[in-house]
């Protein structure tokens, strides 16, 4: 299926997440990252993976969920792709080839083999560029 439209919901709004796919979207990311306040990342993944989870959950788009960089991103993998993983991750701030395989390692980790994409947001992203494709 084309990405032609991406919806962005909070990862700590279930209720949220539950509608999105129903808005039209090729692509409904599931965000870990800036759309929740740092004192919710652990009530997000526990949000998204219990939706993600859910045998009544059934989208037509594509659902992807972007971590968190760093560390913080590997909590985040564990928790969302351990059960049911999504259709895809999402990297945020991609400055290098390792920032993606990074992602794709943890997801290797718990036995989730997702595709990754990169979101590039900096000049030093910019530049790094052909690295990360």
């Amino acid at each position: 299926m084309p990405r032609r439209s991406v919806l962005f919901s909070p990862g700590d709004r279930p209720e949220l997440l539950r509608k999105a796919p129903g808005a039209g979207a090729d692509v409904v990311v599931f965000d870990l990252e800036d759309a929740v306040s740092p004192d919710r990342k652990a009530e997000a993944r526990e949000a998204v993976a219990s939706v993600l989870s859910d045998p009544e959950f059934d989208p037509d788009a594509e659902v992807a969920v972007r971590v968190n960089p760093g560390d913080a991103g590997r909590d985040d993998i564990a928790a969302v792709c351990a059960a049911h993983p999504p259709d895809s991750l999402v990297v945020p701030k991609a400055t290098s080839a390792d920032d993606v395989t990074s992602v794709a390692g943890a997801a290797r980790e718990v036995g989730a083999d997702c595709p990754v994409i990169a979101i590039v947001e900096s000049a030093a992203g910019v530049l790094a560029a052909p690295e990360v494709a």
